[in-house]
């Protein structure tokens, strides 16, 4: 919480700026990054064992979401949870569907800390 308040005061232009910025830079980073990496390596290298596609998907997915959870450490049981729903809307939707649900993710998120670093 302590970084946010180097943003500056949530009612200014500046600190509306940075955080429109940080809501959607991190869901184009970090989506191609956690889904279409890490999920994608995942799946790959299970595929020398003799598991099904379904199977190394579903360990592609569990351990992309586990590696996300851990990024921001404060926060894995809130993490974990928003990796495995956007891991899921990766595969289902595609990764452009995943970066606008993170971006969105972020949207309701981000404001919400930035006011509680200031009280």
């Amino acid at each position: 919480m302590y970084l946010l308040r180097g943003i500056g005061d949530p009612g200014t232009l500046k600190t509306k700026f940075y955080t429109a910025l940080l809501i959607i830079q991190s869901g184009f980073i970090e989506e191609p990054m956690f889904r279409l990496f890490a999920i994608a390596g995942l799946v790959e290298s299970l595929g020398s064992l003799s598991m099904s596609r379904a199977h190394r998907l579903t360990a592609g997915l569990i351990g992309s979401s586990l590696l996300f959870g851990s990024v921001p450490p404060h926060n894995f049981l809130l993490s974990l949870p928003v990796g495995i729903l956007l891991g899921l809307t990766y595969l289902q939707l595609g990764l452009v569907p995943a970066i606008v649900a993170h971006c969105v993710a972020n949207a309701v998120q981000l404001p919400l800390l930035i006011r509680m670093a200031w009280q």
